[in-house]
């Protein structure tokens, strides 16, 4: 027949003529669609007989044997696809108007490439699912079971939509393609249509019939129980002579893919009995409940073939005083057709009440929803904040954690469980950890740290102080390995960890840095962590503490923190949105930050803005994160130590820098003396001679900006800065303080040395504009410097360090001199000069002497001697004028130094300087300092001495002379008299 179609085909149960449909016997009506037979209303088949022509079930099934070559399935023989040609098997119709589950046991293929059911290999090769209710002649796809799933023996169950509820419906379960007979081989085994679900339980104790017909239960109440309209709570005193209660499940067939959920909560906030174990233990039975075992048991450290560390499914009260859920894959040895599970408390006391809900056993869902949801025949119930059928999270997750442990309220903002442990004062528990209180592990029952869940695509490591026992009671010493701590993670909520670190319990008797990088399977959009300690002697016993850790995530890695300063600014008018690394968001880690507890008193010179470290449980230490770096780029900040100024060695301040995430510390620069050898940093000709990145008390007395430019081995990759005081050890350290902690690309000549380098961007000091995008004085600077040290210094010193007017090594030029006698730095450096036009340099000098005594001792080494150094951007960088001998000045001498071109500029910084410094340095003075001269030849010359241009603008030097009324020419003149005439 060609022609136009009959209605619906006649349901493919007529032939189609001119006339309509003709029916096949047995149907009428216009589209054939009346049956006057019956079609079965359940279909259940297990395939147990060997022959095919006795499945009457089935209208059509091809390329297949009944058999065990997949293995058992559900129990006994599976029809396994193995053959050549067509592989599909078709039901005869149904009438499923009244079902509303298809369930049946399916595997495509095992693990194993050599067995009898090798898995299908290829797209395509997967199986389909479809159903038609027009005798085949269109298929609808119900679900596609891919190719690279189902290698165990899954039980599935497939709700039937609306379309495959009806009378005369098939279902055809279809391979596409395969690779021939042995290849791709696919199993089905107890396929059944059912109004409700075999093999599952799903309870909410709102139904007692429901829960009768599913759990047995022995001194249980199905009633309201904290918070909970309905559960299956156990409350009351035990009876005399037999103690146990304990709630039962009917058997039934458990397979691969199953999951138990349940909720349970114990004591609802009352204490446990002390001294007995009221834990509650789940386990199965799969002989009728004539052998109990855990569905989970114990698998720690030390134990042979553990695939990853878990706890057994015995629950503490330590960790169920709310309602929690708990959720479990069912392993291997739980699948079989009858088994059963039992919750079961052995011992209890009164107050040791615990309850159940919202149990469910059966079909497991995507991903056992993360961990995030609850399951329900196989579909996903999220909880808040998570959706999808797998429950990912709604919107991102935060993606760090910095916990210093010092207050309980941030503690639970900040951790998700606390179990067994509280944060403690550094004289207690296992005492200072890292710095400052610390979170301390002691009590009975569970103890374990887990944080919330992160997002971790970006995260590159977590970091961590631990102690683990130590040698008094209060942190008692662990005596094997399951004693230890581990370090775990868990992408789906917590139902299954993976293992980041065993924390051996023998490493860590004292406090310990640990850094580990995260492994790739724990850097998902959801992981949370956790630190656990398996095992433990009770409470007293095996004691640990933990502090500083610190989780960040490359996202949050700023190269620099970038202000966008619209224009140069004078440092008054500093922007608003002024950017100092103050921020939290670069500061990893703050030890002993603010100050003693017991005095009250606040930071000597306090500024808004400032950190200070003033307490001592611990070392003093800010940490920066790591930071992507490149040579050049400039670390400023203020410092003051306790303004003090009596100078003391012991205690600085350092500027370290680590390349491998704090696992080894060196200074940003090494002290480069001329004694020192050249190695690193200090090779070479070009090498710039200048101090370490130590700062002592006594030298910073004031707030002193400090600009250090990064040198090329500072500069890799990823980078963290650290100031660091060794309080532990030098009990009485004064305090310090940091300000205006900035990292930024260089700005020009570093702003001159006068301004805050803010992003590249100068902000300058009072008195200093911005010029060619660096820092200048606003009035020009002076173009000459003469001082004898007689009456008062010229105010064209910036600072003397460590020398005062003194005659300690004798006289040198003539009168007074300046005289360097003190312990800490010894150092004259000049304010800008105007040297463009200026010629040399010049003055006079003794290091030490052969015979004064010990006011001026003889220098031993070569870093006794005084270098000359000029620079352009006030001691940011400095340049090589002149190294002084140390063993060449015993006697004073003049030095005259002619300058190079580079030290011609208007505003160029002059010092003197000893780089040994300590009482043992040989003593030095300096006198009659000029900088002057003017460079220009003089085509003439003429000086009446009448006061019209001042002495020095035309004399390079006058010894012993003063311009006088003088008695012969009556007129101002230069006269020399013996009394004026010093000892030379």
């Amino acid at each position: 027949y060609i022609g136009p179609a009959c209605l619906r085909f006649c349901s493919g149960r007529g032939h189609c003529s001119r006339t309509g449909c003709k029916c096949d016997p047995g149907f009428s009506g216009p589209a054939c669609e009346l049956a006057s037979q019956t079609f079965p209303a359940f279909l259940s088949e297990g395939f147990s007989s060997p022959r095919l022509s006795s499945y009457h079930s089935f209208s059509s099934l091809r390329g297949a044997e009944v058999s065990f070559g997949c293995g058992v399935l559900a129990s006994g023989k599976a029809l396994v696809f193995n053959r050549d040609g067509r592989r599909h098997l078709v039901t005869a119709p149904l009438d499923s108007s009244q079902a509303r589950y298809l369930q049946f046991t399916l595997r495509l293929g095992s693990r194993s490439i050599l067995s009898s059911c090798p898995a299908p290999d290829q797209p395509g090769e997967g199986v389909l699912l479809h159903y038609s209710s027009d005798n085949g002649i269109t298929w609808t796809l119900l679900r596609h079971y891919a190719y690279q799933g189902f290698h165990e023996p899954r039980i599935v169950s497939v709700e039937l939509p609306s379309g495959a509820r009806k009378f005369g419906v098939q279902f055809r379960w279809w391979q596409p393609y395969h690779s021939g007979r042995g290849h791709d081989v696919w199993a089905l085994d107890e396929i059944s249509m059912t109004s409700v679900l075999f093999n599952t339980i799903s309870l909410d104790f709102s139904n007692v019939l429901d829960v009768t017909q599913s759990l047995g239960f022995y001194l249980g109440n199905v009633q309201p129980y904290c918070q909970h309209d309905w559960t299956l709570s156990f409350s009351g005193e035990p009876s005399p002579g037999f103690s146990i209660r304990y709630v039962e499940t009917q058997s039934m067939q458990i397979g691969a893919s199953y999951s138990l959920q349940f909720s349970l909560v114990m004591g609802c906030g009352r204490e446990p009995s002390p001294h007995i174990d009221t834990q509650v233990r789940l386990e199965f039975s799969t002989n009728h409940g004539l052998t109990w075992h855990l569905v989970k048991e114990a698998c720690l450290p030390g134990m042979p073939s553990c695939s990853e560390f878990t706890a057994p499914s015995v629950y503490h009260p330590s960790e169920f005083k709310d309602w929690r859920r708990v959720t479990l894959l069912l392993p291997q040895k739980t699948w079989s057709s009858a088994t059963r599970f039992r919750w079961i408390q052995n011992y209890y006391g009164e107050q040791d009440e615990w309850a159940l809900d919202d149990i469910y056993i059966g079909q497991q869902c995507p991903n056992m929803c993360h961990g995030h949801g609850w399951c329900d025949h196989g579909h996903c119930r999220c909880d808040d904040g998570f959706s999808g059928q797998d429950c990912q999270p709604s919107s991102p997750l935060s993606s760090s954690v910095l916990s210093d442990f010092e207050s309980q309220d941030a503690l639970l903002a900040t951790w998700q469980e606390v179990i067994g442990g509280e944060v403690v004062a550094p004289d207690m528990g296992c005492g200072v950890v890292s710095s400052g209180s610390s979170l301390y592990f002691s009590k009975a029952g569970l103890r374990q740290l887990v944080s919330w869940d992160l997002d971790t695509e970006w995260a590159e490591f977590v970091q961590f102080y631990l102690r683990v026992g130590g040698d008094w009671a209060e942190c008692n010493q662990a005596d094997s390995r399951e004693e230890g701590v581990l370090l775990q993670y868990s992408n789906d909520g917590g139902i299954s960890w993976g293992l980041i670190a065993e924390m051996y319990f023998t490493d860590f008797i004292k406090p310990r840095f640990v850094h580990y990088e995260l492994p790739l399977a724990s850097k998902t959009p959801s992981t949370r962590f956790r630190w656990w300690q398996p095992l433990h002697s009770g409470e007293g016993y095996d004691q640990w503490a933990i502090d500083d850790v610190i989780i960040l995530s490359e996202r949050e890695k700023h190269i620099i923190p970038m202000a966008n300063p619209t224009l140069p600014q004078n440092f008054y008018e500093k922007p608003a949105f002024d950017y100092p690394l103050n921020q939290m968001s670069v500061w990893l880690m703050l030890g002993n930050e603010g100050m003693e507890r017991d005095n009250n008193n606040s930071f000597c010179a306090p500024t808004p803005s400032a950190m200070v470290f003033g307490r001592s449980e611990g070392d003093r230490v800010a940490v920066t994160r790591d930071l992507a770096l490149r040579p050049g780029y400039t670390l400023q900040f203020k410092l003051n130590i306790g303004c003090e100024s009596e100078f003391s060695a012991s205690a600085p301040v350092l500027l370290q820098y680590s390349h491998d995430a704090g696992r080894t510390w060196a200074l940003v620069r090494e002290g480069c003396y001329p004694g020192t050898p050249g190695t690193g940093v200090c090779e070479g000709s070009g090498r710039e001679l200048r101090e370490p990145t130590v700062y002592n008390t006594g030298d910073y007395e004031q707030w002193t900006r400090i600009t250090v430019v990064i040198p090329r081995n500072v500069a890799a990759s990823k980078t963290r800065f650290r100031w660091f005081q060794e309080s532990s050890v030098y009990r009485d350290a004064p305090p310090f303080a940091l300000d205006g902690v900035y990292i930024s690309e260089p700005c020009p000549n570093h702003c001159g040395g006068h301004g805050d380098c803010i992003s590249g961007v100068c902000f300058c000091d009072m008195g200093y504009t911005v010029e060619q995008d660096s820092c200048v004085p606003s009035v020009a600077s002076p173009s000459e410097l003469t001082e004898g040290f007689e009456g008062k210094l010229s105010p064209l010193w910036q600072s003397i360090s460590g020398g005062q007017i003194g005659g300690g090594c004798g006289i040198i030029s003539e009168g007074k001199a300046l005289y360097f006698s003190s312990a800490g730095r010894r150092e004259a450096r000049t304010a800008p000069l105007d040297t463009t036009n200026t010629r040399l340099a010049q003055f006079y000098i003794r290091i030490g002497s052969k015979s004064l005594g010990p006011t001026c001792t003889r220098p031993r080494s070569r870093n006794e001697g005084v270098i000359v150094q000029f620079s352009t951007n006030n001691g940011i960088q400095w340049q090589f004028l002149r190294e002084l001998d140390f063993s060449s000045f015993l006697e004073p001498q003049v030095v005259t130094i002619e300058l190079p071109p580079p030290a011609k500029t208007p505003y160029t910084v002059f010092r003197w300087w000893q780089p040994q410094q300590g009482k043992h340095s040989a003593q030095w003075t300096l006198d009659d300092v000029l900088i002057g001269m003017n460079d220009s030849s003089r085509t003439g010359f003429h000086d009446k001495f009448d006061g019209t241009t001042p002495l020095r603008h035309n004399w390079y030097r006058i010894q012993g002379g003063e311009v006088t009324v003088d008695c012969l020419s009556l007129d101002n003149a230069l006269t020399f008299n013996s009394e004026a005439i010093d000892s030379k």
